[in-house]
């Protein structure tokens, strides 16, 4: 019976429409059934790891396993966070590295987005003294590797004092059309970069909000661009350069961008000089 009930529950596993009410109802009468299931499907392939998600709040899904099993549930996460984060940059390098015609391979597990990841760095967060601090070093470097793949979670905004990683930064569609007409001009020469940094500055010093959210808003924009930089024409990517270096010697960017920047910086100092990278 309970071998049918496995082979009846893999229909809705993948995809059936009644996929979440069946799912609601067996998490209400055997939860622990639920879970074994749904982690051997994971197990079958991390690709299917977004029906896993469907029925699961993540954080507070998370929040509880860590107050049941502690620090090893904890580690767990980051050995799993650190995987997929890893996993994705070298994706990342592979793509910017590669000159030739030929498709990258399709990986074989799935990306978590910025908000998935924002998720395990602000409960573990929330939860570090159960941690030694060789286990907390580990979970800053891993956040900074996230940062690196997800420029989404510094927060850019002038005078920011949060801690990085916590929340994907999002913006009004209004201030993201501003920020991209100001680029347009840029690449079209109608702005230098000298004068962009001088509007930048004037922003950046103004009591009013709307000018931090445009320095913001551009700020993350250039920095989730950067796994593109190596796609773009000759003329974009040296005005692109310019820009990124003019805002690193003007202290437009705070500290934690900063380091991510002079990791940028150091990834194409690597790279064979005649590279676009």
């Amino acid at each position: 019976m309970l071998h049918m009930t496995a082979r009846l529950l893999q229909s809705f596993l993948k995809g059936h429409p009644s996929h979440q009410l069946v799912f609601l109802r067996i998490w209400q009468l055997d939860p622990d059934f639920l879970m074994t299931a749904l982690r051997d499907f994971y197990h079958e392939s991390e690709m299917n790891v977004t029906r896993v998600l469907d029925i699961l709040n993540l954080e507070k899904w998370v929040g509880d396993r860590i107050v049941q099993y502690g620090s090893s549930f904890i580690n767990g996460c980051l050995d799993f966070l650190s995987k997929k984060v890893k996993h994705d940059l070298l994706q990342q390098s592979i793509v910017n590295q590669d000159t030739s015609p030929a498709p990258v391979p399709e990986s074989a597990t799935l990306s978590l987005s910025a908000p998935t990841v924002s998720i395990f760095i602000r409960t573990v967060r929330m939860n570090h003294e159960l941690l030694s601090l060789e286990e907390l070093e580990r979970f800053k470097e891993t956040r900074t590797q996230a940062i690196q793949l997800h420029p989404k979670l510094m927060n850019c905004m002038p005078g920011n004092e949060d801690e990085p990683g916590m929340q994907a930064s999002s913006f009004y569609p209004r201030i993201e059309a501003e920020v991209d007409s100001f680029y347009k001009k840029m690449y079209d020469l109608e702005l230098s970069v000298d004068h962009i940094i001088l509007i930048l500055k004037s922003m950046r010093d103004s009591p009013d909000l709307k000018n931090h959210q445009f320095l913001a808003c551009l700020l993350s924009g250039l920095f989730d661009e950067y796994k593109f930089f190596s796609t773009y024409p000759s003329k974009e990517l040296n005005l692109t350069a310019s820009l990124f270096g003019s805002l690193i010697r003007e202290q437009l960017i705070g500290y934690v961008p900063l380091g991510i920047g002079v990791r940028y910086v150091l990834d194409a100092i690597r790279n064979p000089i005649e590279s676009k990278w």
